[in-house]
């Protein structure tokens, strides 16, 4: 049975506060509006609304995103990438992001937590530390070559 126009304007409100509290990605949106049995053809309009009115913006919510996961998680670039993939965000929008993040500090934050997880392990011997260090690096999303060339200067 099709939604009526006043039952599509209470959810269109519903959804614009939605998004307004925190930003959202279609993904996010859908998920939420099928969950309330919303018909996909409506959904798809509801996002076209969301998107003229500027509640819904894949490229803002990427870039967000992006840059709170590496300042508040300290995750590194593949895995932001996975979970904007996840997230159903395009692999252009996903560069755009990760390009903002400053290289200067993303090296600055991977030699810290390279540096605190070293000291966490100075019991361990020298093989497994690194090793260790190795597969924690790479867990947070940090790309294995900057991790070798860490080690290889610093470990």
């Amino acid at each position: 049975m099709p939604v009526r126009q006043q039952d599509i304007s209470q959810i269109a409100g519903k959804i614009e506060r939605y998004c307004a509290s925190a930003e959202r990605c279609r993904q996010d949106v859908i998920r939420k509006l099928s969950q309330s049995g919303v018909e996909p053809a409506t959904i798809e309009k509801l996002i076209r609304r969301l998107e003229r009115r500027g509640f819904l913006d894949e490229k803002r919510y990427a870039r967000l995103f992006a840059r709170e996961k590496f300042h508040l998680s300290a995750w590194g670039k593949i895995k932001i990438r996975h979970a904007l993939r996840q997230k159903g965000i395009s692999d252009d929008l996903i560069e755009v992001a990760l390009e903002e993040i400053p290289q200067e500090e993303y090296l600055a934050t991977l030699r810290k937590l390279f540096s605190q997880k070293i000291h966490a392990l100075a019991a361990t011997d020298k093989a497994s530390r690194k090793e260790k260090v190795f597969r924690y690096l790479a867990g947070r999303g940090f790309e294995p070559d900057l991790i070798t060339r860490l080690m290889e200067n610093d470990g």
